[in-house]
């Protein structure tokens, strides 16, 4: 009996053992497991917080990295519209002014086309070329006229068009400012090229023309560099198209200094250096977007406009002090 009863209780202890350590093992499952879970969400939060910090970060940069150190101020886009507020400001007020003050000075316009020479046309008809007057261009309202649609359509970038124009930034693209700039510019170019003598509507359009080209080739090169592709030739066909209108010009005033032995006003050579050296600028400033010099599009957009806006500020004054 009592070798039954120490049977039995060896029996139970062992028993008691196991479930003992099957407690243990099944507490310290329980606790691997609440660990486990504890720590994936956690894993997950990370990854997500990377995740939205890589998307901004795309959003925004650059498409091409470079080995260059970025050094300018990251833009906001709260930044970029009080910018652009002040800017609409300005040109209003220069819109302004130059309506009020500048001289009614007018440009006359023409068309060319061919006539017959009469005294010389007796046996047959002799073609001549002739121009035609159709126009007389007041300077003040083209200049009126260029800052004020400069201050309408920033306005809209600041407000009406802001929505739009964060997305097209937010992937490298400003479609809305070579708009502007292609618009603008033309119109300061063929007025520049009024008052240098050169007073064919067709060459005015041609010369406007070329800045508008240009434009197009800069924002296909904006295109192809957010797609990740080569954006060489578009930039290369930008530049040679913008420059056109500045050589036809300068060779227009070396033209009328030598045959014409006059020289042209001085505000039409200070007009005609404002826009180049804004060109150049802004030249300088596609370039380094597309090698990924800049540290965003906000920061690019912001560099735009600054060049844009103090060149036109630039420009309306030497016309203004020019022709008052």
């Amino acid at each position: 009996m009592a070798k039954n009863t120490s049977t039995s209780s060896k029996s139970k202890t062992k028993t008691t053992k196991r479930a003992s350590a099957a407690a243990k093992a099944s507490r310290a499952s329980t606790k691997s497991v609440a660990s486990t879970k504890t720590t994936k969400p956690a894993k997950a939060a990370k990854t997500t917080t990377v995740a939205k910090e890589t998307k901004s970060t795309v959003g925004t940069a650059a498409p091409h990295k470079s080995n260059v150190t970025i050094t300018q101020n990251v833009t906001t886009s709260g930044a970029l519209r009080k910018f652009n507020l002040f800017a609409a400001a300005v040109l209003a007020v220069l819109a302004a002014v130059s309506g009020v003050v500048m001289k009614m000075d007018s440009y006359a316009l023409g068309v060319e086309h061919v006539t017959k020479d009469v005294l010389r046309s007796v046996s047959d008809t002799v073609f001549v070329p002739a121009q035609t007057l159709v126009w007389d261009v007041r300077a003040v309202w083209v200049v009126a006229g260029i800052m004020a649609i400069a201050a309408i359509m920033t306005l809209l970038r600041a407000t009406k068009l802001r929505a739009y124009e964060r997305r097209a930034l937010d992937s490298g693209i400003g479609s809305w400012r070579w708009i502007e700039l292609s618009l603008t510019g033309a119109l300061m170019v063929a007025l520049v090229a009024l008052m240098s003598g050169i007073n064919s509507l067709y060459m005015l359009g041609l010369l406007g023309g070329f800045v508008g080209v240009a434009g197009a080739f800069a924002w296909m090169a904006e295109r192809a560099n957010a797609a990740r592709v080569s954006s060489k030739p578009h930039a290369i066909f930008a530049l040679l198209a913008g420059i056109v209108p500045f050589v036809v010009l300068a060779d227009s005033f070396v033209v009328t200094g030598v045959y014409g032995m006059i020289r042209m006003p001085w505000y039409v050579y200070a007009a005609f250096a404002t826009l180049l050296i804004g060109y150049g600028l802004m030249a300088r400033v596609l370039v380094r977007v597309l090698k990924g010099r800049v540290a965003n599009a906000l920061t690019a957009e912001r560099m735009y406009a600054r060049l844009g806006l103090l060149t036109k500020l630039v420009f309306a004054v030497v016309l203004i002090v020019g022709l008052s």
